[in-house]
């Protein structure tokens, strides 16, 4: 091989090399990309199911993985290949929905100075939509799922004890409060599971969680009826739910 063509070979081999070191990763990239997303998709479906599964309150006796793997349209492999059990899915969804409750409180009134109407705010939410997704709510009546240590109870226990440093709530045990109005909403929420609630409901609802922590009566009902109105003022653009109930 001459000189030349020793020369021209090279170049065309670092082309080469250069072209494959550009285009391999971006593929790579694309199909594990793909994959995840893939991934996410079925994830979210048995996610659903067990939501569905579980909500059902004419369903006789415990639910099973055969439930959820029918209600899903897919092979109890498919289930297995995400989760052990049925208690781990359950669990799973659980975690999801209480970091979207409070994601969602957190990311629309976290500039609110006022602990107290932090609070009747994140119970508005919840209440509201209890009474627009019947599958939603029945879920979160039939499951315990709102674990201690997840990031809506955590929430909830820094809203109380910011509201007892400034004096607004009157408890002695943050625990039993946490347990008092976390117990509370949730029996707001079966409430709105089981039947229509008008919007004067949800409100008083509001207020005697809030009188359960201490509140005066006035106020109570004052932060009440301002948690209503700013929630019905931001959900309908703000809230997906909001606007999937439509």
């Amino acid at each position: 091989m001459s000189a030349e063509s020793q020369t021209q070979w090279l170049e065309m081999l670092r082309t080469r090399r250069r072209r494959t070191a550009g285009t391999e990763p971006q593929a790579v990239n694309f199909r594990t990309r793909n994959a995840q997303v893939k991934r996410e998709k079925m994830l979210a479906r048995l996610l659903s199911a067990t939501m569905e599964v579980c909500a059902d309150t004419n369903r006789c006796g415990t639910a099973v993985i055969d439930d959820v793997v029918r209600a899903a349209g897919v092979s109890r492999g498919a289930f297995y290949w995400y989760f052990d059990t049925l208690d781990e899915a359950i669990e799973t969804l659980g975690r999801r929905m209480a970091d979207e409750i409070s994601a969602e409180t957190a990311g629309l009134f976290r500039t609110q100075p006022n602990p107290v109407l932090r609070a009747a705010l994140g119970g508005q939410v919840t209440m509201c939509r209890a009474s627009m997704d019947s599958v939603w709510a029945g879920y979160l009546s039939n499951v315990h799922v709102l674990l201690d240590d997840s990031k809506f109870v955590t929430r909830v226990r820094r809203v109380l004890e910011s509201g007892r440093a400034t004096g607004q709530f009157q408890f002695e045990s943050v625990k039993v409060a946490v347990d008092y109005q976390v117990g509370a909403v949730l029996a707001a929420i079966r409430r709105c599971a089981t039947e229509p609630q008008p919007p004067e409901a949800l409100v008083e609802m509001n207020v005697l969680i809030l009188r359960g922590l201490g509140v005066k009566a006035p106020v109570a009902l004052d932060l009440a009826n301002q948690a209503a109105r700013i929630v019905d003022e931001v959900g309908p653009e703000e809230l997906p739910w909001w606007r999937n109930s439509r």
